[in-house]
């Protein structure tokens, strides 16, 4: 008794298991209560106690997977209760981004390279695994070392040449596998997907795609070309330019290149105490 007096979740346990339940019942229950925005403080609190506890007991990810009997799940194993409950275990375990290679490697040995593909697949068409199966997917083309040109072919954007932009949901998915290969490759950095366009369209011209697109209506996905512009702007920066630099760049006075040369000189000011080393 008095290691529960010293253990809140320890004393938790111990009334759920009165009243019938198991930590996985309590799984279950505060995953519910997560959403909803009247409990879902209390639940992140009480998860967080039992989170803590597996991590103390060194308890690991695989570990965790069996002790909640997602292997038991099957096909439907995105669809388990408790499914937030591991993942929110594997985020807190694993330093990023080895959470998702943990997560992918686990499931891989549980189901198959093929097994889970076809997870992975159906997944992707229900709006409440659809995350989690986009970011398994970048590791199955990892895991089969896809090139970069590869996935760019097979999401078919090979075939928009300039009109790439208004397909911001293919590129947002080429990036992110470009992204995630090259996280375990400092040396090629997080440049690595605008280094790609700039060499398949040129420096200067997508440059001008950034800045024609992002006023169209097809730029729907938040954020992806501004994030891509943003990053051309940072590589600009390491490698010294400054507005008189881009300014040369662009010499014309059309719309595009005014655009262009406004954007990065604010830019600039905003980032040079950060960027400029």
């Amino acid at each position: 008794m008095q290691m529960l007096r010293k253990d809140p979740y320890a004393q938790l346990v111990f009334t759920i298991k009165k009243s019938g339940f198991d930590e996985i019942d309590l799984a279950k229950i505060i995953n519910t209560a997560k959403q909803d925005p009247k409990t879902s403080a209390l639940a992140g609190q009480v998860e967080k106690l039992q989170l803590d506890k597996w991590s103390a007991d060194m308890k690991s990810s695989e570990d965790i997977f069996k002790f909640l009997r997602l292997d038991k799940e099957g096909d439907k194993v995105f669809e388990s209760p408790v499914w937030g409950t591991w993942a929110a275990y594997l985020n807190k375990r694993e330093i990023d981004p080895d959470a998702d290679l943990v997560m992918f490697n686990i499931l891989r040995n549980k189901f198959g390279d093929e097994g889970l593909a076809n997870m992975v697949t159906k997944a992707k068409q229900v709006e409440s695994t659809r995350e989690v199966a986009e970011k398994l997917q970048l590791e199955l083309w990892r895991a089969n070392a896809h090139s970069s040109d590869y996935i760019f072919n097979l999401l078919k954007l090979n075939e928009k040449g300039n009109k790439i932009l208004e397909s911001p949901g293919p590129l947002s998915t080429w990036v992110a596998y470009v992204r995630r290969v090259n996280s375990f490759n400092s040396n090629r950095g997080k440049f690595q997907p605008i280094l790609l366009l700039e060499k398949r369209f040129g420096e200067k011209e997508l440059a001008q795609m950034f800045v024609n697109s992002k006023s169209r209506h097809y730029a729907s996905k938040p954020g992806i070309i501004e994030n891509l512009q943003e990053w051309q702007f940072k590589k600009w920066m390491v490698q010294k330019k400054k507005p008189g630099d881009v300014n040369k760049m662009f010499p014309s006075e059309d719309l595009t290149s005014l655009q262009i040369k406004y954007e990065f000189k604010n830019f600039y000011k905003e980032n040079v105490d950060t960027l400029m080393i």
